[in-house]
């Protein structure tokens, strides 16, 4: 199990584009601003400060920008 917090460090110019974690799961909490999401079959996600995020094993996804105080 890990455990970090993750800031960002300059904007998001560009999404990042489709990939896949081979993780058994990975589990997000947003401590401030904003993430913009896309996951294949689910759709795109605005998500604030306060939203948890269950991602399943290998669902492609997609960053497609943050604001400039995120913190997750």
């Amino acid at each position: 199990v890990d455990a970090y917090i993750m800031r960002a460090v300059q904007p998001c110019t560009a999404p990042f584009g489709l990939h896949r974690h081979d993780l058994g799961f990975e589990l997000l909490f947003l401590l401030k601003g904003r993430l913009d999401l896309y996951f294949e079959g689910a759709g795109r996600f605005a998500t604030t400060a306060g939203t948890a995020i269950y991602q399943p094993p290998m669902i492609a996804h997609d960053v497609e920008g943050w604001s400039d105080d995120l913190e997750l």
